[in-house]
């Protein structure tokens, strides 16, 4: 892996959620050269693991695994998907899927832009193999952790009460720290894309990542105005 070439990358680097970060890549990596029968059986393995621990301590899970009779264990990655039903939004809402001995982990929150924000919890675990593997795509174009980033999507939910003002500080730190810049997606107009365009130009990113609809105004803003990002090596569409 790339070493860190900006002091926010060593400090960062001290903390938990990114200290092991290049190990796991670097096994991610080595994974990658798995035959398909290593890779199926690792992922069953996985979800056999949080199986046995859902249908113990989440209500939803274990109500299902009591009515369906469903296996203490899937054979096959077949079996599992055939198993169990797509889950509703209102099943999420309904705090069923909840844990009764939950593990360290946060509560996140949906922009609301197709309703009510939606409220989730998410193991740290689980974090930190997601932010993992996003990293890991990322290193196979070149892309560093601690490269400059620009983020596009929808103004942050910030959690009621006092959860709301610790978000909010934490945001910008959190920004400032791994080199990233935000731009809310539902401000579009040709003004505003021109002058994103230039804060994005003059902050030199390698990475561009967000919502696909408002990358793509931004681009033909960026081919009528003839305006290029040299330093750019990636983009990412997502949400839609």
């Amino acid at each position: 892996m790339q070493v860190l070439r900006n002091s926010s990358g060593y400090l960062l680097k001290l903390l938990p959620r990114f200290s092991d970060a290049y190990k796991v890549m670097d096994v991610l990596a080595e994974h990658e050269q798995w035959s398909r029968s290593e890779i199926t059986k690792l992922q069953l393995d996985k979800i056999n693991k949080i199986w046995h621990h859902a249908i113990t301590h989440v209500p939803y899970y274990r109500e299902l695994f009591r009515e369906r009779n469903l296996p203490r264990e899937f054979e096959s990655l077949s079996e599992y998907v055939s198993s169990l039903p797509v889950l509703e939004k209102t099943t999420v809402r309904s705090g069923m899927l909840l844990s009764e001995i939950p593990r360290p982990g946060s509560w996140h929150y949906t922009s609301g832009s197709t309703g009510t924000p939606l409220a989730f919890y998410r193991e740290r675990e689980a974090e930190l193999e997601m932010m993992h593997c996003q990293y890991r795509y990322r290193a196979l174009w070149g892309v560093d952790i601690f490269d400059r980033m620009v983020w596009f999507g929808q103004i942050t939910y910030f959690p009621p009460g006092f959860l709301r003002w610790v978000a909010k500080l934490r945001e910008p730190v959190e920004d400032f720290l791994t080199n990233r810049v935000r731009f809310p997606a539902d401000r579009l107009g040709k003004t505003h894309l021109r002058r994103y365009l230039q804060e994005i130009k003059n902050f030199n990113p390698v990475l561009i990542y967000g919502n696909c609809s408002a990358i793509y105004l931004l681009a033909l803003e960026a081919l009528e105005s003839g305006t290029s990002i040299d330093s750019l090596e990636l983009v990412v569409l997502t949400q839609e």
